[in-house]
């Protein structure tokens, strides 16, 4: 926030979240909040082996103006990300450009 109290723009548009070790890949997106979130535009997820559909679904309701999302895992192991959480960032971030 600025000295006249204008949120900066742009601080939350690139957010890299790449290799953090957390229990719930739902509750490490959640605790974001809507506002930061909204102004997303590149979220990096590569490595969070938590990410799940249910992470997506929370991306996707919070990050309509997403442009570029990586969710690349490490390893294949724990819960897993399948063509539901696709398809839910598909339908509600118009505005994707890559996902990978």
């Amino acid at each position: 926030i600025t000295a006249n109290g204008d949120v900066c723009r742009g601080l939350w548009s690139a957010v890299s979240l790449k290799g953090t070790r957390c229990g719930d890949g739902h509750s490490l997106i959640s605790g974001l909040g809507p506002e930061r979130m909204g102004a997303m535009l590149h979220l990096n997820l590569a490595g969070v082996s938590t990410v799940t559909d249910d992470t997506l679904a929370v991306v996707a309701e919070q990050c309509g103006a997403l442009e570029h999302l990586i969710a690349d895992r490490r390893v294949d192991v724990g819960p897993q990300i399948t063509d539901t959480g696709i398809v839910d960032i598909a339908a509600k971030c118009p505005n994707l450009k890559s996902l990978s």
